[in-house]
Formats: C-alpha cells, structure tokens, sequence
C-alpha cells in the first residue's frame, strides 16, 4: 500500500508547500480525530502506522496555509474527483458503479485518473500537472 499511497500523494500533492490534512475516525463512526503533516511521507507513515480494521481515514485533496480545514485557509488543488458511492445513490453494487466508469471511455476524462476503492464505492481522481 505505501508504494501506490506514495504515487498517489505524489501526483495530488507533490512536494508543494502546504499542510496536508488526514483526518480518521472508529469504523461505524463520524472521524473525530484529524492530523496535519508538512509533507507526503509523514503523512504516509502516519496512515500506514492506523490500523485500517479499526478506522476509517480520510485525507484533503488540497493543500492548506494553515492547520485548519476551512475554506478561508485552504491553498490550492490540482484534482478533481467524484465520489461513486453506493450508501447514498442509486448505485446497488460495486460493480455497477465500475460499469459506470466504463461510460468514460471516449470522453475527455477517459485518461490519466486513479480510482480508489473506498469500502462503499470508489472515488475517482482527474490530477493536473499544474496547480
């Protein structure tokens, strides 16, 4: 996981400056607990270090000036992403919503995106070279 978590945060945040926010909570429960980390791999070590049977963890696709996620602290992004998720849609299995993606094809966003399996759909990420 930390090779393919360490290409993905390398492409959505790269070695800008900016604080990156994970944020984790109980599984079955809203994440309490948030963490902030100035750069990829510390905030890497700390998602490998969680035991992922016990919590669920959530990251910011952007970065932040200051260690507050709120929108007046918020820097900058170079992604954009949808969540296909199958506990508040229309979806009624993971394999409907990858058909879904399969619709992409010959759109401008069939290349360059990564899918994340999120436990109850997937996420897909467009990440641009620039901010």
């Amino acid at each position: 996981m930390s090779e393919i978590l360490g290409r993905f945060y390398a492409a959505l945040w790269g070695a800008s400056e900016g604080y990156r926010s994970i944020w984790y909570g109980k599984k079955g429960s809203a994440p309490t607990q948030h963490k902030w980390f100035s750069d990829n791999k510390q905030a890497i070590e700390f998602i490998n270090a969680l035991d992922k049977s016990k919590y669920n963890i959530y990251h910011a696709c952007g970065l932040f000036k200051k260690k507050l996620r709120q929108q007046n602290h918020f820097e900058k992004t170079k992604a954009v992403w949808l969540d296909l998720d199958l506990a508040h849609s229309s979806f009624t299995s993971l394999k409907e919503v990858l058909l879904q993606l399969k619709n992409l094809a010959g759109t401008p966003f069939a290349d360059n995106y990564w899918v994340i399996f999120t436990g109850h759909g997937f996420h897909v990420y467009w990440i641009f070279d620039e901010y």
